[in-house]
């Protein structure tokens, strides 16, 4: 997909705004690769944000080489995501990203997270949020099933990662009082998130039912988790058990 093709899509849902349409729309936006402005702070690499009136929060994604051109600021890196790849990464940034800026510097898109979730709904029967945290501990238990298919999945998935990740380990959680469960995989791996969630965030959600909820968290010393919680190994490295 190109540029033209989501401007298209965009003006023709705009004259009839119909299902079909918003189909078709949403279609190309996930099938365009975009370039996105990398920015490093030490060891941890991030995506540049914006900010709305100096104060809300957005990625930026440029669908053209000549587009990305027009960044005024200092560019040291970019890389280059597909649009789902560039929503989980923006489900796990630690900021309140309130959404992303297709040409921000150009013929703008902006979509918001109300506008993303209901991207992914169209397409997938899904609904994705961003979780919000909490004062206090994560609520974790031990999962009442899980998923089937999940296991052999991720086998599958980690076969070409196996220096990579460790273990993942299932439970179900809630971040406040209020909340229903949602799936929470912490996994134990080397390297940045920015590389391994989007994908395995893609594997992971074929084999969730409609309305669940799921987020992954990356293990740390820094996690402090229940030794009373017994965790549930999905995936776990064969030279690991050894």
């Amino acid at each position: 997909m190109t540029e033209k093709d989501i401007y298209y899509e965009l003006e023709k849902f705009k004259r009839e705004p119909d299902y079909k349409n918003e189909l078709s729309l949403y279609d190309a936006l996930k099938k365009t690769a975009f370039y996105i402005p990398v920015v490093s702070a030490g060891r941890k690499i991030g995506i540049a944000s914006l900010k709305k009136d100096g104060k809300e929060e957005f990625y930026p994604a440029f669908s053209s080489a000549d587009e990305i051109k027009k960044w005024p600021f200092e560019l040291k890196e970019t890389r280059k995501l597909y649009f789902d790849d560039l929503k989980h990464v923006m489900l796990e940034d630690g900021r309140d990203i309130k959404g992303i800026v297709i040409n921000p510097f150009g013929k703008a898109i902006l979509l918001d997270n109300a506008q993303i979730e209901r991207i992914e709904t169209v397409t997938s029967g899904m609904s994705l949020k961003k979780t919000q945290g909490m004062r206090g501990a994560i609520r974790l238990y031990y999962p009442e099933y899980v998923p089937d298919g999940l296991e052999s999945g991720l086998k599958f998935f980690f076969q070409s990662k196996k220096n990579e990740v460790q273990s993942v380990y299932l439970y179900q959680a809630k971040r406040n009082e209020g909340d229903s469960l949602h799936w929470m995989f912490i996994v134990k791996f080397n390297g940045t998130k920015i590389e391994l969630f989007p994908k395995l965030a893609a594997v992971i959600q074929l084999y969730m039912n409609d309305g669940q909820v799921f987020e992954l968290v990356k293990y740390s010393d820094e996690l402090k988790f229940s030794m009373a919680i017994k965790p549930c190994i999905v995936y776990e490295r064969e030279e690991a058990v050894k």
